[in-house]
């Protein structure tokens, strides 16, 4: 197990439990960070296995009192396995080394740029066919507004020619009527 606080530490231990729970076991709180599971390792012979590492791994041990060695995972990892051997029934390697984080780091960020380029790609798509919707309608409206002048300018061109022809037939009444006034005042004129 590690500790993001003492990250050059591990604690390479034995436990007849389930690694998880004695992972939360270590959660005090005299413990500011969680422990982290990077590795482990079932096998009938855990407690002599765990003085052979021990052993093996006296030099780097923090103190003799402690199970705490200042060691890299993978190379923990490779000295259990290699002391071990056989005896090993199953393991299971939690551990993500830094440069795998960063990979994983790198993919999520170059996944988030290709979701940010598409958003943004749909954006610019959806503001030129908005724009294209928007430039129709005004042509639209500039069409009928055109079409709107031209039957009022019709219209009125009709009412116009509907007045001329109104002022026609009136001027043309008047002179009949004045022609039929004066033929009147003639046959008067004839009678008397």
């Amino acid at each position: 197990m590690s500790n993001p606080l003492h990250p050059d530490d591990l604690k390479i231990g034995q436990s007849s439990k389930d690694p998880n729970e004695r992972r939360k076991e270590l959660e005090t709180t005299g413990v500011l960070e969680e422990f982290v599971l990077e590795y482990r390792a079932l096998t009938e012979d855990y407690v002599s296995l765990e003085r052979e590492i021990h052993k093996d791994l006296a030099e780097v041990r923090v103190r003799a009192d402690r199970e705490f060695f200042k060691i890299t995972v993978p190379e923990a990892i490779d000295k259990i396995r290699e002391i071990a051997g056989s005896r090993i029934e199953s393991d299971k390697v939690y551990y993500v080394s830094p440069e795998k984080l960063e990979e994983i780091a790198k993919k999520k960020r170059e996944k988030q740029e290709q979701l940010e380029k598409e958003k943004e790609e749909r954006r610019i798509k959806y503001e030129a066919e908005r724009n294209e919707r928007i430039k129709k309608i005004e042509e639209e409206k500039r069409k009928e507004k055109e079409k709107k002048l031209k039957e009022e300018k019709r219209r009125k061109k009709l009412d116009i020619n509907r007045d001329k022809q109104r002022l026609k037939r009136a001027k043309e009444k008047q002179e009949e009527e004045e022609k039929q006034e004066v033929k009147n005042q003639i046959n008067e004129k004839i009678l008397i």
